[in-house]
């Protein structure tokens, strides 16, 4: 295993975790009208579990003797509610697609590889979560 490809990869899913967790956090707070009430719960869920997916990414990082990034990737916030939603739903496929390529990448680490798994489905379940409430 490449430990500072690994490293990379890692850093690159920590900067999605920092803006995911950003956006989502912020989309919290902005959200109004009358459909907003279970929608600023979930959003506040999903940015603590972020928030979490990130720590768990810096530590990993950090194990491996690299320096967690900092810098989040682009963050969008604002709008209707709408677009919060499509906003936040571009972001968490995006990160879905980034963590199922990194597992090959990590394959040979089970500890690293089972956290991806573990995050994996967390962010699929946001997914199926956003694409639902587009749909309502």
């Amino acid at each position: 295993m490449d430990r500072q490809r690994v490293v990379e990869a890692l850093n690159q899913a920590l900067g999605e975790e920092l803006a995911l967790l950003t956006q989502t956090y912020w989309h919290y707070v902005m959200a109004t009208g009358t459909a907003s009430p279970p929608l600023r719960e979930r959003w506040r869920e999903m940015s603590i579990r972020d928030m979490r997916h990130a720590e768990e990414l810096a530590e990993r990082i950090d194990h491996f003797g690299g320096v967690p990034t900092t810098q989040p990737k682009e963050i969008r916030v604002g709008g209707d509610l709408k677009q919060m939603i499509q906003d936040d739903l571009a972001l968490k496929k995006e990160a879905v697609k980034m963590y199922t390529g990194y597992l090959d990448l990590v394959r040979d680490d089970p500890i690293t590889y089972h956290m991806l798994i573990d995050i994996l489905k967390e962010e699929e379940a946001d997914l199926d979560e956003l694409d639902a409430w587009l749909a309502e």
